[in-house]
Formats: C-alpha cells, structure tokens, sequence
C-alpha cells in the first residue's frame, strides 16, 4: 500500500470517527472509539491486552488471525514511576493505536522498493542505502504516520507549528494536549516529515477533485 492509500484510509476512518463518535472534536482523541472503527473497516475483532515483558525496550505488538478474524494487541503497562518498566499514558495510546494500522496497511503491496524515496525523505535523508531497508521497518513507518494521522490530524499540525516557532506552546505542550508522545510529535512536525507529508496530503487532495468531476 502507498502512503497516498494510507492517507486516504486514515481520512476515512477520522470520517467514522467523527460521524459516529459522540465527542468527536473533544481532545485527546478516543483509542476505545478507533479500535472499534478500525474492526468495522478491517472486519477484524481486536483485543487489547496489557503485558510486562519486563524490558524497558518493548512497548508492544500484534499477532493476528486471519482465519478467526482476530487480533490480539500487547501494550507494556502504565510505568507507575520514573526508572520503572513500563511506559506512559500518552504511550500506551500510541502504541495501541499504531498495531492497530498495521490492520490496515500489511498487505502484499506495502513491501515495494517503490516507496524508498518515501523512507528516505522522511526517515534517512541523504541516505544511499534505502532500498536494503528491511520489509518490517517500511510497515513499522508507515504504522508510525498512520496513528499520527489519528490521533492528531494533519490539518490541525500547522497551526501548532506555527504556535510552536512563535514560542506560545512547547512540544510538550502540544504531546500533552492530544496525548501522544512528545518524540512522535517533535518527528511529525520537524521539517523531516511535515513537508514530505504535506506534499502527499495535497497529492490526494488533488486525486479526490478529479474523481468528483
């Protein structure tokens, strides 16, 4: 899958969401109201399901049936203080949420080396060696700009960048507001990836006019 495809599908299910979440425009964003939009488009079941690996460097994973149509989404637990394990609220929302998308992105055609450019102008830039890129890493980023699509929208970031240069909000400020991690909003605001994905954003915005006409 192409990362305009994955923009469209996360356009739609933000579009489920706010059609049929009460609170829709209440911040910070449902992760219950998205797994379920998620299972009505995937046609899977999800269980969420929290598990101490005791290990500081696992936050989580899928494993899904396909036969049953199930899938079972390990989070690390809340970290209850600074040194435990565990993670953060704010993680455990975004960990949730990104396995998740791996429901909506792992197919057959998200393994291309057509979407190395992609890779290389949001995660490696300047790098020769993209097309080596493992297969799991080319769905883990596209896993990774699927749950930030979600849980803080791309039409809502460049006010907050722009809030953010001015200096009126940190990105702390702004990881605390829709409760993600402060590190995925530094990455998907940073001139890294916000331009690479604007250009994307406009991509099927352009697509979408001319199947209206």
């Amino acid at each position: 899958m192409f990362l305009p495809m994955i923009l469209a599908t996360t356009r739609r299910i933000r579009e489920d969401y706010k059609q049929y979440c009460l609170n829709a425009s209440t911040l910070p964003l449902s992760v219950d109201e998205y797994l379920r939009r998620i299972e009505e488009y995937t046609d899977f079941q999800i269980e969420l399901i929290e598990v101490n690996w005791r290990s500081h460097q696992i936050r989580g994973s899928i494993h899904r049936f396909d036969a049953s149509r199930t899938a079972k989404i390990y989070v690390a637990p809340r970290r209850e203080a600074p040194g435990k394990i565990g993670i953060t609220y704010c993680e455990q929302r975004f960990v949730a949420v990104k396995e998740a998308c791996h429901l909506l992105i792992d197919h057959e055609d998200t393994y291309t080396t057509a979407i190395a450019p992609l890779i290389e102008s949001l995660v490696f830039p300047g790098s020769r060696e993209i097309n080596s890129l493992m297969e799991p890493m080319q769905s883990e980023v596209f896993a990774v700009v699927a749950a930030m699509e979600l849980l803080f929208p791309f039409e809502q970031r460049e006010e907050h960048i722009e809030q953010i240069a001015q200096g009126k909000l940190s990105y702390f400020d702004v990881a605390n507001k829709f409760k993600v991690p402060e590190r995925q909003v530094f990455w998907i605001l940073s001139d890294m990836a916000h331009p690479a994905l604007k250009k994307y954003h406009e991509l099927l915005n352009d697509i979408l006019k001319q199947r209206q006409k």
